[in-house]
């Protein structure tokens, strides 16, 4: 994710992402994710393979088949590996029986942390989530998307402000002054803590809930009127009811 999102464990900041012309993605929390991904099987590489190897050493060896192949993808371009067996481990699987040349051979040095495929998806990119600060977005790209760009349209973090120079960003800046009137009011307290009931106080607290209830970030919000099964049909003006079982 990009160093100065808002929120780079969520989608909370993001406003659209999409790849190179194509229109927005769809967003799918972790759970729909992984639901997606059923039947993938996804690892790394973990020491650097080279043309013609016959062994091929990846991170955890236990999600894939007992033979088969599987898929690296190094600058840009696909290459599918052959093997006959599997090494299980969690750390340090290995995938043997790779074929020294020829179909299914390792033909390209394939560095480290590469990621290993098995029974992935491409195609157009449709959905896209976001965890852990790493931006995701599936099916993996063919070759109509290949070297395509990765766009988001997302909300900067807000300046921290921290001396008299620096400027106050938001649309509510006026609750700073209230914030600070109560704070340069609590320290004529015998305890020095800000008053639960002091007037400023409330306002700020206030300003703050309200700010969050009506943020204003620019977007439209789509609606979609439903009530009572009923719904609104292409004639404008004109309601009828849905079909029902």
């Amino acid at each position: 994710m990009p160093s100065d999102i808002e929120d780079a464990n969520t989608n909370k900041s993001i406003i659209g992402v999409r790849v190179g012309t194509g229109q927005n993605l769809e967003y799918k929390d972790k759970r729909e994710w992984v639901d997606e991904l059923e039947d993938v099987a996804q690892t790394q590489v973990t020491t650097q393979a080279t043309s013609g190897q016959t062994t091929l050493e990846i991170d955890n060896s236990y999600d894939f088949a007992d033979s088969g192949s599987v898929d690296v993808y190094v600058s840009g371009t696909k290459y599918s590996i052959t093997y006959t067996g599997v090494t299980r481990s969690s750390t340090a699987g290995i995938l043997t029986g790779v074929p020294a040349s020829g179909t299914g051979s390792i033909s390209v040095t394939i560095p480290v942390d590469t990621n290993v495929w098995q029974n992935q998806r491409e195609g157009l990119p449709r959905w896209y989530s976001v965890w852990d600060g790493t931006l995701r977005i599936w099916p993996l790209p063919d070759s109509s998307s290949d070297n395509a760009n990765v766009y988001a349209d997302y909300h900067t973090v807000r300046t921290s402000v921290n001396s008299a120079a620096d400027t106050i960003e938001g649309s509510r800046y006026d609750m700073v002054k209230h914030w600070l009137i109560a704070k340069i009011r609590a320290q004529s307290n015998a305890t020095g803590m800000m008053d639960a009931n002091d007037f400023d106080w409330q306002l700020f607290l206030g300003i703050v809930a309200d700010l969050i209830r009506k943020e204003l970030s620019g977007q439209r919000f789509k609606m979609s009127p439903r009530v009572n099964q009923i719904s609104l049909s292409s004639r404008r003006g004109h309601l009828s009811p849905t079909e029902t079982d």
